[in-house]
C-alpha cells in the first residue's frame, strides 16, 4: 500500500492542536449504522478493528469499502482513530458516495476534523444531500455550543444546506429554531435568510420571515438576500401580506418590494410590481410610503411609467422634504417621460417643489435637452436655494450647450450661489474652459476656502498645475484652522412622530487640499513633502487624506517612503505603512504605457 505522505503530514499538523482535548474524550455513542459494538467484520469485532485504526491505516479495510462502514463509522468516532480514517477519506476513500455516514460522525470530532468533514460535504453535493437531515440537527444543536471554531462551522454548515437541492425539508424549522442566536450576528443573519430563502413553499418561508422580524427586529438591510433567492410564489405571497391592516406587516412587504426592484428576478416580474408600488406610495403610513419611493427608483418601462409618474407628481409637493426629494430621485429614472411632471413642479408657487424639480433633473442620464432649458430658467430663480439646486444640476448634467457654461460663470458673482457654480463647473470639466479666466480671479479671494475651491474646480477644467499647485500646497501646509461643516440625520419615533436629529461635523480644509493633489497624480510630486507632514495633522480625517494622496501620487511619492518607515518603525505613525503600501503597489503598474497618453 502507498501512503499519501503529503496528506498524512497535514492530517497530523492539524490534530497537533486539538489531539490533547481528544484524548481527554470519552467515546461517543455509535449511530445506527454502528449501534452494536459486538458486530462482527471478518470474525473480528468492531472494536478489534477501531483498536487497530489507532496504530495506522488498515488496508483489509480500505479494500472492503461499504462493507466496512459500521466500522469506519465507529472509528472516526474514536478520539485516537480518527486522524487514520481521515487519511483513508483523503487517500480515496472519499470519492465513493456511501461515505455520508462516516462525514457525520467527524462532525463529533472537535475542529480541525469537523471542519474538514464539511468542506469535503461542500464538494459532495449528493452525499451531503443523502445526510441532510443529520447536518441538520447539528446545526441545530451547535448555536448552545461557545467557541469561535464551532460559530465558523455553524456559518459553514448553514451555507452547505443552502447549496443542497432540493433543501431539507426541515429548512424552515430550522431557520426557526436557530434565529434567537443570530442577535447581533450579521453572518449569521445573512445565512439564515438564504437558507429560508431555498425553503419550499415560498409561501411559507415569507410567513416564517413576518414571524422572524416581529419577533427579533433583524437588520432590514439583510432583506436582499432573501429578495435575491426568493421566487415566483414568494413574490405574489410578498405582495399579498402588503394588503395586510397591519402596518408592521405591511412595512417588511413594502421593504421587500422595494429589494425585488433591484434583485436577480425577471424584468418583467418588475413591472408586475409597479401597481403594487403605486398603491403602497399612498399608502397612510410614512415608512411604507418611504419603502415604495425607494422601489420606485428600480422599476421603469411603458407599464411603470403610466401607473408611477402620476402619484410621483402628486408627492413632489409633499410637506416631507425627504418624500419630495425620494419622489424627484424616482422621476429621474423615468427620464424624458418625466419632463412635463418636472417642468410643472418648476412653475409651482412653493420654491420647495421648484428645489425637488431641479433635484430630478440632477438625476437623469442623459438630461434631455427639454430639461436643460428648465434649468436655465430655475438659475434665475428669486429664491437663493433653487438657484443653488440649479447651478448644481447643470453641473451634473454634464451638457455641452454653451449657455450652461455661460450661466455658471454669470452665478459666480451671486454670493447665494458662487460656491456651488464653482463646483458645478469643475464638475463639467473641460466642457467649460471659456469660464478659466473667472475661475482663475477667485484664485486671488482672501478666504482660503474659496481659492481651494476655485483651484480644484481650475484643474478639473484646464489642468493648470501652474495656478492649482501653489494654492493646494499652501492650504495642506497650513489650513488656519478653517473646516468645511456639514451634518448627518438621525431618524426617531417619538410618540408616532418621525423626529429627525442632526448632528454637525467639520471636515479641515487640509484634507481637502491633500484630495486635490491625489487627483492632480504626478503634477503634485512637489507637494509630496507636504502630505508626509500632514500625517501628523490633529485631524485623523486629514491624515487618512494625506495617506490616499500619497497612494494616487504613485512612483512620484517615492521619496516619501524614507520618511514613512521611519514613522512607522518608531511608532509615531504606524498607519504610514498604509501610504507606503500604495506607492509600492503603484510602483508595480505598468506606468510607462501611460506616459504617452494624451491628456483630456
Amino acid at each position: 500500500m502507498i501512503i499519501h505522505w503529503n496528506t498524512l503530514a497535514a492530517s497530523c499538523v492539524l490534530l497537533l492542536s486539538t489531539v490533547c482535548d481528544l484524548k481527554a474524550q470519552e467515546s461517543v455513542p455509535l449511530d445506527k449504522h454502528a449501534k452494536d459494538a459486538s458486530a462482527e467484520f471478518r470474525g473480528q469485532p468492531i472494536g478489534y478493528w477501531v483498536e487497530r485504526l489507532r496504530q495506522g491505516p488498515v488496508k483489509e479495510l480500505e479494500d472492503a469499502g461499504e462493507k466496512a462502514l459500521p466500522i469506519w463509522v465507529a472509528a472516526a468516532r474514536d478520539p485516537q482513530a480518527i486522524m487514520w480514517v481521515r487519511h483513508a477519506m483523503s487517500s480515496g476513500l472519499e470519492r465513493e458516495d456511501w461515505v455520508g455516514p462516516i462525514y457525520i460522525a467527524m462532525l463529533n470530532a472537535p475542529a480541525p476534523f469537523r471542519t474538514l468533514a464539511i468542506a469535503d460535504l461542500q464538494r459532495r453535493p449528493k452525499v451531503a444531500g443523502k445526510v441532510a437531515p443529520e447536518i441538520v440537527d447539528f446545526v441545530r444543536e451547535w448555536p448552545k455550543v461557545d467557541g469561535h471554531h464551532i460559530r465558523h462551522d455553524l456559518y459553514s454548515a448553514i451555507q452547505l444546506l443552502v447549496s443542497l437541492d432540493p433543501p431539507p425539508s426541515a429548512t424552515i424549522q430550522l431557520v426557526n429554531d436557530v434565529w434567537p442566536s443570530a442577535q447581533e450576528d450579521g453572518f449569521l443573519e445573512r445565512y439564515l435568510l438564504e437558507l429560508l430563502a431555498t425553503a419550499k413553499p415560498s409561501k411559507e418561508g415569507v410567513h416564517t420571515l413576518l414571524e422572524i422580524y416581529r419577533e427579533h427586529q433583524p437588520s432590514l438591510a439583510t432583506l436582499q438576500v432573501y429578495a435575491n433567492k426568493v421566487d415566483q410564489e414568494g413574490i405574489a405571497e410578498i405582495v399579498a401580506v402588503s394588503h395586510s391592516a397591519d402596518p408592521t406587516t405591511r412595512r417588511l412587504a413594502a421593504a421587500m418590494i422595494d429589494h425585488l426592484t433591484t434583485s436577480e428576478i425577471g424584468k418583467a416580474d418588475v413591472e408586475m410590481l409597479s401597481s403594487e408600488i403605486e398603491r403602497l406610495l399612498l399608502d397612510h403610513d410614512y415608512h411604507v410610503r418611504q419603502y415604495a419611493l425607494r422601489a420606485a427608483r428600480s422599476v421603469n418601462g411603458a407599464v411603470a411609467a403610466r401607473s408611477l409618474i402620476p402619484t410621483l407628481e402628486n408627492i413632489l409637493s409633499d410637506d416631507d422634504a425627504k418624500s419630495r426629494h425620494a419622489a424627484a430621485s424616482a422621476l429621474a429614472k423615468f427620464g424624458r417621460k418625466a419632463v412635463p411632471v418636472i417642468q410643472s413642479a418648476a412653475e409651482s408657487e412653493r420654491s420647495d417643489v421648484r428645489v425637488a424639480a431641479c433635484s430630478a433633473i440632477a438625476g437623469m442620464e442623459p438630461v434631455p435637452d427639454e430639461a436643460i432649458e428648465i434649468l436655465l430658467e430655475l438659475a434665475d430663480d428669486p429664491n437663493g436655494e433653487v438657484r443653488n439646486y440649479a447651478v448644481f444640476s447643470m453641473g451634473e448634467s454634464q451638457s455641452d450647450d454653451p449657455r450652461v457654461t455661460e450661466e455658471l460663470i454669470q452665478a459666480l458673482d451671486d454670493p447665494k450661489t458662487q460656491d456651488w457654480a464653482t463646483r458645478a463647473l469643475g464638475t463639467l470639466g473641460p466642457k467649460a474652459r471659456t469660464a478659466v479666466p473667472k475661475l482663475r480671479q477667485r484664485l486671488e479671494s482672501e478666504d482660503l476656502s474659496i481659492r481651494l475651491l476655485a483651484a480644484s474646480a481650475l484643474w478639473a477644467v484646464d489642468r493648470d498645475a501652474e495656478r492649482v499647485l501653489p494654492i493646494a500646497k499652501a492650504v495642506a501646509n497650513d489650513d488656519r484652522g478653517i473646516s468645511s461643516a456639514a451634518y448627518y440625520s438621525v431618524y426617531r419615533n417619538v410618540d408616532g412622530k418621525r423626529i429627525e436629529e442632526r448632528t454637525n461635523y467639520r471636515y479641515p480644509l487640509a484634507a481637502r487640499a491633500a484630495e486635490l493633489l491625489g487627483q492632480m497624480g504626478a503634477a503634485a510630486e512637489p507637494a509630496v513633502d507636504e502630505l508626509v507632514n500632514m500625517l501628523q495633522h490633529e485631524n485623523p480625517q486629514a491624515q487618512s487624506a494625506a495617506l490616499k494622496a500619497l497612494g494616487q501620487l504613485g512612483r512620484t511619492a517615492t521619496s516619501a517612503i524614507p520618511k514613512l518607515r521611519k514613522l512607522v518603525e518608531t511608532g509615531a505613525f504606524p498607519q504610514a505603512q498604509r501610504a507606503i503600501d500604495m506607492i509600492q503597489s503603484a510602483n508595480q503598474d505598468k506606468l510607462p504605457e501611460k506616459r504617452h497618453r494624451p491628456r483630456s
